[in-house]
């Protein structure tokens, strides 16, 4: 694992996005958790984190995406911030939700004392509401008009918890079809062993976490969904994006609905339009990439 000190965690990759994670708790509670700012940053998804507190998943860190390592390292680096915000630290227990409720839960795979200290550890502000406030300066609401339309269209409400996720169930299980026939078809063109692997990690990953993040939708009606993905979603909650992985994620999706248009599963206009938007919205994409890294942008999202 990196080493992580007081005097390099600053430097640190995750550092700007866990101060942009903290600053927008911070504008909702006076608490934070590492178990939120993990959701806020997309490295933990909300389902996976309740399906825990209701007792359906061991630990915590078997839902947590990427390396434990990194979750460690990013856990260093939320304690090193909150004390530079001169947070009071206050151990918590979590308890099971619902029947268990007696049951005290776990964080960590190794189950060491120090680590489930560190993920139930929650830090709360005690300072005046004016150096609070500029602290989550940065944390503004997102004003850019057209998000802000897409993502109150995306917003629907599960109410049907049970049928959305049978749909899911079923749109995974045409997915992997859909995949493994999309292998054959790269392998077919002459990609190697380790191109091949990486488009089909980033079409899987678009396919099945954004896709089925907030509604039910099917790999041939999500070729419209590039832009948001690109845009805003993956750099949002990605903790990989980087100009390279967002470059490589629209190689994919080109390639990927290219194959789809030669199956018949959409229509020309429709990979025309969306080799169109890479194009025409990738130096905004890469800019806006650029903005949310930089602690010192105060509105990522409004240019």
């Amino acid at each position: 694992m990196k080493h992580i000190s007081v005097n390099t965690y600053k430097k640190d990759k995750y550092y700007p996005r866990i101060v942009r994670a903290v600053e927008n708790i911070l504008a909702q509670s006076d608490v934070i958790s590492p178990s939120e700012i993990l959701i806020e940053m997309g490295n933990l998804s909300k389902k996976n984190y309740e399906a825990w507190r209701r007792g359906q998943v061991p630990y915590l860190e078997r839902t947590i995406e990427g390396s434990l390592s990194k979750a460690n390292r990013i856990l260093r680096i939320i304690g090193f911030h909150a004390h530079d915000l001169n947070m009071v630290p206050r151990q918590t227990i979590y308890h099971q939700w619902g029947k268990g409720k007696n049951r005290v839960l776990r964080f960590s795979k190794s189950g060491d004392p120090n680590i489930e200290q560190s993920y139930s550890r929650h830090y709360a502000w005690n300072q005046s509401k004016e150096k609070k406030l500029k602290v989550i300066k940065r944390a503004k609401p997102e004003r850019d008009v057209k998000y802000r339309q897409i993502l109150k269209q995306r917003s629907i409400k599960m109410d049907d918890y049970e049928k959305w996720e049978q749909d899911c169930k079923k749109i995974k299980k045409a997915n992997k079809g859909l995949l493994n026939e999309f292998e054959a078809w790269l392998k077919a063109s002459g990609l190697s062993e380790k191109t091949t692997k990486k488009h089909l990690e980033n079409v899987d990953f678009y396919l099945n976490e954004y896709l089925l993040y907030e509604d039910a939708i099917e790999a041939k009606d999500g070729s419209d969904d590039v832009g948001m993905f690109l845009g805003y979603w993956f750099i949002k909650k990605a903790m990989w994006a980087s100009k390279s992985s967002i470059k490589s994620n629209a190689t994919s999706l080109k390639k990927f609905y290219t194959f789809m248009h030669e199956k018949g599963l959409i229509k020309k206009e429709e990979l025309t339009d969306l080799k169109q938007r890479i194009k025409e919205e990738m130096p905004e994409w890469l800019a806006t990439l650029a903005r949310y890294d930089d602690p010192s942008v105060e509105d990522v999202w409004l240019v």
